[in-house]
């Protein structure tokens, strides 16, 4: 195992086999596979998601809900009238893995 390798696990203490830190390079793939909506920042991914109302931003985080649960990896999530930001990182590994990618492209299909 590298430095960059650490285990991972889920809430059932399942090991999650996604959990190696991603490069740089890698990450500046992944992210030009994403919508435009999301962005690096820092050692997270960041999507803005703007809405018309306080009810349609919890719509689209009550929609996150069942994705993140089903993945084992849940977001931080910050909720406003017309707006959900998505914050995604893969605390165990300390940055990004390929864990943090897989949830925002699943988010993208349900913006």
């Amino acid at each position: 195992m590298t430095g960059r390798e650490r285990l991972c696990h889920n809430e059932r203490n399942a090991l999650w086999t996604g959990c190696m830190l991603l490069d740089e390079a890698a990450i500046n793939n992944r992210l030009q596979q994403l919508g435009t909506s999301w962005a690096r920042q820092g050692s997270s991914l960041l999507y803005r998601g703007r809405f018309g109302n306080f009810l349609e931003a919890m719509r689209f985080a009550n929609a996150i809900t069942p994705l993140a649960e089903e993945q084992g990896h849940h977001p931080d999530l910050d909720i406003g009238w017309g707006r959900c930001n998505v914050h995604l990182t893969t605390h165990d590994a300390g940055g990004l893995t390929e864990k943090d990618f897989t949830l925002a492209k699943a988010i993208d299909r349900i913006r």
